[in-house]
């Protein structure tokens, strides 16, 4: 893949042994096709203990794996660490957002024909909130 500038697209990273590998075919992960530079972790309120001490900033990059061109972050905590008993969002608590997931499952499947031998896919799925109103009409669902 030819080195190109991200403002239009992917551009190639250096080889190391630094490199952070695909966590499908464990290729290491030389294209980097989106860095969105450093930001805090979201939803990771500071107690008011905590609220005048510097907010820890990690790295948003995005790579595409050359090998089975899987797009994925660079992991830098474990999720366990994300999400803690204390994690503040999940989707499927607040009200008027689990309606809209059910509107808009109920415009998709008459208007894609959807049925058991379809498959709903949700990139970045949260706690299910979306995919639930697919399952519960029979058809198959995978959550990433």
């Amino acid at each position: 893949m030819p080195d190109l500038d991200l403002t239009v697209g992917a551009k190639m990273v250096p080889s190391s042994s630094a490199l952070p590998r695909c966590r499908h075919c464990e290729a290491p992960l030389t294209t980097l096709f989106a860095d969105l530079g450093a930001t805090p972790v979201a939803n990771d309120y500071l107690t008011s203990k905590r609220r005048y001490d510097a907010e820890p900033f990690y790295p948003l990059k995005a790579f595409v794996c050359g090998t089975c061109r899987l797009v994925q972050l660079q992991d830098f905590r474990r999720s366990d660490e994300l999400f803690r008993e204390d994690y503040a969002y999940f989707s499927s608590v607040s009200t008027s957002w689990l309606a809209h997931a059910q509107h808009y499952a109920d415009q998709m499947v008459p208007h894609f024909d959807l049925g058991p031998a379809s498959q709903v896919v949700e990139v970045a799925s949260n706690d299910g909130y979306l995919l639930q109103y697919f399952k519960e009409r029979g058809i198959p669902v995978l959550s990433i």
